[in-house]
């Protein structure tokens, strides 16, 4: 099946939001899920996952956070503000589609997967379930000692910003890193102009000071939540443990990955998603299987 892809952009409250809609083309749409990326991806970092999924009858939409990708820097962090953004867009998406308010897989990756967990907690009757993969959410923590490490990780990660920005070999070699592999010329210049262009820094420490802080009850809302983790992701494979203890039952797989792995292996993802979705939506009995 071929699909429509369109990129869009809708302003909320001044806060701009750069999003891609990948439509089947015969119009039969079977399911919806909304990407988000985290601040080192932008939308196309879904590009080959959506057309897959897509191509299977998935309405999907992948978003860029505010402020990073190519939207205005300068735009709210907490995540409050970022998923009542995000809800805007997609009731947006289905009046612009004349439907009434549908219900969406979330997926997410790294440091992206609180806004998911924050527009679950305000609008969990619209969550068919979620999906983290590689998520950050145990580097700023929920109590007065880890916020006061997460105050000293902005200050080390404002220095190693710096760095890269004046050494941009340095810069090649951590994201060959996340992605586990060398990427291609052009793609690695566009999300070098887009990492370091004026006042991404800023957008970073406001990220740092208030985008992993949550609602106390984010952690309680029990929509189905699978996890994925990359087995070589720099960032550790190590779940949070105050998430895995909050929801009853999480499926977690881990694939021979780094941190990007929807970009680097989007057919692999693409089946793990799909087993998922069928689960949740009751057109099979069990998951895949766990790795």
């Amino acid at each position: 099946m071929r699909v429509r892809v369109s990129t869009r952009r809708l302003c909320f409250d001044g806060t701009y939001v750069r999003f891609k809609l990948y439509t089947p083309e015969d119009g039969k749409v079977l399911r919806r899920c909304a990407f988000v990326c985290s601040p080192l991806g932008d939308a196309e970092s879904w590009d080959s996952l959506s057309r897959i999924l897509a191509s299977q009858g998935c309405l999907c939409l992948a978003f860029e956070l505010p402020g990073f990708g190519h939207t205005p820097v300068g735009a709210p962090q907490d995540n409050m503000t970022r998923a009542s953004i995000l809800w805007g867009v997609l009731d947006e998406v289905d009046i612009s589609r004349g439907e009434d308010s549908s219900k969406w897989h979330l997926v997410t990756h790294g440091s992206g997967c609180h806004v998911a967990l924050e527009m679950a907690r305000t609008q969990p009757d619209s969550v068919l379930s979620r999906v983290f993969i590689s998520p950050v959410t145990h580097r700023f923590g929920y109590n007065r000692r880890s916020y006061s490490l997460g105050k000293l990780r902005v200050k080390l990660y404002t220095k190693v910003y710096g760095f890269c920005e004046k050494h941009p070999s340095y810069f090649f070699n951590k994201i060959a890193r996340l992605y586990g592999t060398d990427l291609p010329s052009e793609r690695l210049d566009k999300l070098s102009r887009e990492f370091f262009r004026d006042g991404r820094m800023e957008s970073l420490v406001r990220l740092f000071e208030k985008g992993y802080w949550l609602h106390n009850k984010s952690l309680g809302i029990e929509n189905p939540l699978m996890l994925i983790w990359g087995k070589s992701d720099p960032f550790g494979q190590r779940p949070d443990e105050l998430l895995m203890r909050s929801i009853n039952d999480v499926e977690v797989h881990y694939i021979s990955a780094a941190h990007m792995s929807m970009e680097t292996m989007p057919q692999e993802i693409s089946e793990y998603l799909k087993g998922w979705f069928d689960f949740v939506e009751g057109r099979m009995k069990t998951p895949a299987k766990k790795k």
